[in-house]
């Protein structure tokens, strides 16, 4: 099917992609459904919109005011569509390969970005009002690493990893606070949570455990526990 509604769209994504520099790789950040949420702020009709404060719009809109562009209904209509095929892109590139287990049986690790989709897919599910904070996220860590000290303590060197991240996510959250003493950056905590998750990875290995797999099942056992849609497919894809 061709139409003028279908080649401004295409138009509209060229200019998203080639103007705005919204590629692939900025898109691949939203993992929570922004995209989505704003092709539905767009394409709703201007007198369900509400405003910036009450209404839809406040509760939908998913970045910061000065990118919302409104226009007239047949352009946000054309926003809105560019916007769902964004996202439907962005979705398509974490579907596993149909090769996938030509790739190992970790092939969770480097394709973690499938993690990252399923996890926030999840998160938006089950916290849909984003009330955890990073130091909610300190002590689940901590917890979860507790919990597997009791079944093995070569998880030693695991929880000496997480407690220099948790101490880095302290250090974070003190600069949020305002509060003195030193400080780290996200990149410091990107390494020592990346740090953990090698060292997790060598543990497994030592153990004979297959942690691609191990991680897919706790996942969907967790979801199930709670009651929540969302699954990770047996090759790293996520079922919404």
């Amino acid at each position: 099917m061709n139409s003028q509604a279908i080649e401004d769209i295409k138009e509209e994504r060229a200019r998203q992609l080639n103007v705005k520099g919204w590629t692939p790789k900025h898109d691949d950040t939203h993992v929570a459904g922004e995209l989505a949420a704003a092709a539905a702020c767009y394409a709703v009709p201007e007198h369900f919109r509400g405003d910036s404060l009450t209404g839809f719009l406040a509760q939908a809109w998913p970045w910061n005011w000065r990118h919302w562009k409104s226009t007239n209904r047949r352009r946000d209509l054309v926003k809105a569509g560019a916007l769902i095929v964004a996202e439907i892109e962005r979705l398509d590139r974490f579907v596993a390969p149909k090769d996938a287990k030509n790739e190992g049986s970790n092939a969770v690790i480097p394709h973690i970005s499938r993690l990252r989709a399923a996890n926030a897919a999840r998160q938006a599910e089950w916290d849909s009002f984003n009330k955890i904070d990073l130091a909610y996220r300190g002590n689940e860590l901590a917890g979860e690493v507790g919990e597997t000290l009791e079944r093995a303590v070569q998880l030693l060197s695991l929880s000496v990893l997480t407690g220099k991240a948790s101490n880095l996510i302290k250090k974070i959250q003190r600069q949020t606070m305002g509060l003195v003493g030193s400080l780290a950056s996200v990149d410091d905590l990107g390494d020592e949570l990346a740090d953990v998750v090698i060292c997790a990875d060598l543990i497994a290995m030592d153990a004979g455990i297959d942690l691609g797999k191990a991680v897919g099942r706790k996942f969907n056992k967790t979801s199930a526990k709670n009651d929540l849609m969302t699954r990770m497919t047996e090759g790293g894809g996520v079922v919404l």
